[in-house]
């Protein structure tokens, strides 16, 4: 018996082309939604990485009762820091006639090596680099680093100058503020100027 095919259901032309315009539609809408929340997503975990690294520095000093550096290095000297690393400053100098010899043995000291260099006899507690969608600028003076030469420095007691880090990326502005104390708090800005914490200016 032949199979009658005139009665079988399917999709017309113009169904097949309202699915595929529907499609079009939420998929230019949800697109730049998952983008920018990426971008979001990553100044968001550089911010807290450098947070850490900044606590880090600070616990290390207050530790090792000497002086901690925070170091930030643009590696490719295209004027935005692309890394950074932390280091313990306590080194001590001994002069061999006019050679310095580096160590970590007080009783070798000829005069103390906190001078926020890495030398040879210093150890580095971390190491790590800044996603290249984040921006931090090193213009003149200091660039988006309120620290000379881009190294935040904590004394032994942990503390340090006020400053802060800022970043940029995603059109969103993000700061790692150090107060008076030396503690970090993450702040936040609509606009690269104007700094909030917890929704109050500062």
């Amino acid at each position: 018996m032949p199979t009658n095919i005139k009665n079988k259901a399917g999709f017309t032309l113009m169904e097949l082309m309202v699915v595929v315009a529907i499609i079009a539609i939420l998929t230019g809408v949800a697109v730049p939604n998952v983008l920018g929340w990426m971008r979001n997503r990553v100044i968001s975990n550089t911010a807290r990485q450098i947070f850490n690294a900044v606590q880090i520095s600070r616990l290390a000093a207050i530790k090792n009762s000497s002086d901690a550096v925070l170091e930030f290095m643009d590696t490719d000297g295209d004027n935005y820091y692309d890394s950074y690393q932390a280091f313990v400053d306590d080194g001590f100098v001994r002069m061999n006639g006019d050679i310095p010899e580096y160590s970590n043995n007080p009783t070798d000291k000829d005069r103390l090596s906190d001078n926020g260099i890495l030398d040879s006899a210093e150890r580095v507690i971390l190491r790590d680099e800044i996603n290249n969608a984040v921006k931090i600028n090193t213009a003149s003076p200091w660039g988006d680093i309120n620290y000379k030469d881009g190294k935040l420095r904590y004394k032994a007691k942990g503390r340090a100058s006020i400053g802060r880090i800022n970043m940029h990326g995603g059109g969103r502005h993000i700061g790692i503020k150090i107060d008076m104390v030396g503690l970090p708090r993450i702040v936040k800005s609509p606009d690269g100027h104007t700094w909030y914490y917890n929704g109050k200016k500062i």
